[in-house]
């Protein structure tokens, strides 16, 4: 009877330092990733014949084309709720405190090969900025994102 009164406190012991380790991860990763809400994505194109900058909030897009002559071409449309709620979701898995330490895979923006390109999330209590990358190739960690981002810029 000692014995399997014994056996069982092993057991509820075993199963709550399992349980309060496993809680303790789980808000190390939610504390980790939460930087308050996302307040603007930017994603900024650079390079020598024009530059690039798409801006997109909650409400609105914001695209600005200005070329090597000084021409500026601005439009600007709404954002829909799905957008925003995909962008949202995308950020959610991005770890945003490794950002700036992701490489890009290729330099040919060095030599005019192709436009520097840089992501930038600002959220209520922090800017987040990545690397520059090569326009079209992006780290892979920001692929998803760079490539959505894309699509929204030509709509």
């Amino acid at each position: 009877m000692k014995l399997n009164y014994t056996y069982k406190v092993f057991q509820l012991l075993i199963f709550s330092i399992l349980f309060f380790s496993f809680s303790c991860e789980t808000t190390k990763n939610i504390n980790k990733s939460n930087h308050g809400e996302v307040q603007k994505i930017s994603l900024r194109k650079t390079g020598m014949v024009n530059s690039s900058v798409l801006e997109i909030t909650e409400t609105e897009k914001f695209f600005i084309v200005q070329n090597r002559g000084g021409d500026e071409n601005t439009h600007s449309s709404k954002t829909n709720e799905s957008e925003w709620k995909e962008l949202k979701k995308m950020l959610a898995v991005i770890d945003l405190n490794q950002i700036d330490s992701w490489e890009a895979p290729t330099q040919e923006r060095f030599h005019d090969g192709a436009r520097a390109v840089q992501i930038t999330i600002s959220m209520e209590s922090q800017e987040f900025n990545s690397h520059s990358f090569d326009e079209g190739k992006p780290p892979a960690e920001l692929s998803e994102l760079y490539n959505y981002l894309v699509s929204l810029e030509n709509q």
